[in-house]
């Protein structure tokens, strides 16, 4: 089994406040945005150990996000490489974000996604 699990997803939104509140009403998600970093995380995983990932609500619009997943991945410019070997395309280049290194690709089917290196 390949080391290298979703641990991230996004989902775009024309009206936050809208999106914000349906998702939190409809599976009870604690939704929160963080100001200095402009992004608004979903938290889907609640106490008490449930399994489950968590996400981020994005503005539509920008070129590089779409409903899509974070692929956590040990080394974030070996990844880039072989999505380019393979026929896929590099969106948004790696950036340093809090947490490490994120960078967004579309596959050969045109489908967004990103790689996350986490920091050690």
């Amino acid at each position: 089994m390949a080391d290298n699990p979703v641990i991230h997803f996004e989902i775009p939104a024309d009206d936050m406040i809208r999106a914000k509140a349906f998702y939190e009403s409809v599976f009870d998600w604690d939704i929160v945005h963080y100001g200095e970093y402009g992004y608004t995380v979903i938290n889907t995983v609640g106490e008490g150990g449930k399994e489950g990932i968590n996400g981020g609500l994005v503005t539509r619009g920008q070129p590089w996000i779409a409903p899509g997943v974070s692929v956590r991945v040990a080394d974030i410019d070996a990844a880039l490489a072989r999505i380019e070997a393979n026929g896929g395309k590099i969106l948004r280049p790696k950036q340093a974000i809090g947490i490490g290194f994120v960078a967004y690709f579309t596959d050969t089917e045109d489908n967004v996604g990103a790689v996350l290196q986490l920091n050690s």
